[in-house]
């Protein structure tokens, strides 16, 4: 949804780039977690959870793009 949306704005592959971007930058947040703190945890879980869907519908993207390319070949 997100990630579908942004692909159709900036390209598909740039998304990706993005994707990988956000991944880098929201990870380590969850090692900033104090221990026992659920509230900051499940913010931080939804927060990274975010881009764990780019991975799964821009592949399959690009995919069908790339086998459009072959077929028309």
């Amino acid at each position: 949804p997100v990630w579908i949306w942004l692909a159709g704005r900036i390209g598909k592959h740039q998304t990706v780039i993005a994707a990988a971007a956000y991944q880098i930058v929201t990870a380590p947040v969850i090692l900033l977690i104090p221990p026992g703190d659920f509230g900051a945890a499940a913010l931080a879980w939804a927060v990274t959870g975010v881009n764990f869907s780019a991975g799964i519908f821009l592949a399959r993207a690009i995919l069908g793009d790339v086998v459009e390319h072959e077929r028309a070949k």
